[in-house]
């Protein structure tokens, strides 16, 4: 609640006040040291003009490349020497490695990105395989079929999207038993016979968004809950 005025004014006058009473003391004390013969220094002006002089800054001290990038104070600087340092570690090191960096790198893909967990994005983790140094695929009677969905290089070339725009063509690759979230919302460009099969290649998949997905059939969506164990949260808006 703002002072009432009157009590504001009355204030600011004893304020004024003190100050002039001050003064009086100081200028009776000056003339009585003249008086007895001593000699007082000038009180020294004070430039309000004048910048003031700052203290002088510690020494750096020695920091690694990581704890350089870490305390970087610009966004663009920062993301500039990240994608630096990625570009040998996601190229060259472990699967583990590479998700640690990439979701480093994107934050908030983790809240608002299609796919969860972030590692899907890299494929299925090698080290989790009965032998992780076994890279041949035996083909089974019951694998998952994409030899209908072949399009022409040219065709190929202009879906190629970043990685984290998912299209028919990374969205093999991403999904696997680890998948547990998937969110397609208005991705018109895959087809409902890729979209079919998605119950088969994530099947423990807990949330799961085809909102203003208007192509697909009853006998897609048929498909894609066949297989589904674990959904608990669907989005099927404007559909």
């Amino acid at each position: 609640m703002p002072m009432p005025k009157k009590f504001a004014v009355a204030k600011r006058k004893a304020e004024r006040e003190e100050k002039k009473q001050k003064l009086l003391t100081e200028k009776a004390e000056r003339e009585a040291a003249e008086a007895a013969g001593i000699k007082l220094p000038k009180k020294p002006r004070a430039n309000k003009f004048a910048y003031p002089t700052p203290d002088p800054l510690p020494p750096p001290e020695p920091l690694t490349v990581a704890q350089a990038m870490d305390a970087t104070r610009s966004w663009n600087a920062a993301n500039v020497i990240a994608n630096k340092f990625s570009v040998g570690t996601l190229t060259t090191t472990i699967h583990s490695d590479r998700a640690q960096v990439f979701q480093k790198m994107n934050p908030l893909a983790e809240e608002k990105g299609s796919l969860y967990p972030q590692s899907a994005y890299f494929g299925k983790d090698p080290n989790l395989q009965e032998d992780r140094f076994v890279q041949r695929e035996v083909k089974l009677l019951n694998n998952i079929s994409f030899e209908e969905d072949k399009d022409w290089e040219e065709v190929k070339n202009l879906k190629r999207m970043p990685r984290t725009i998912l299209d028919e063509e990374n969205l093999r690759e991403c999904l696997s038993e680890e998948t547990l979230r998937l969110n397609l919302e208005n991705h018109y460009w895959i087809k409902n016979n890729v979209i079919e099969k998605i119950g088969r290649m994530a099947p423990n998949i807990i949330v799961l968004s085809l909102r203003r997905m208007k192509f697909i059939t009853n006998p897609v969506f048929a498909q894609v809950f066949k297989f589904m164990r674990s959904l608990q949260r669907i989005d099927l808006t404007d559909c």
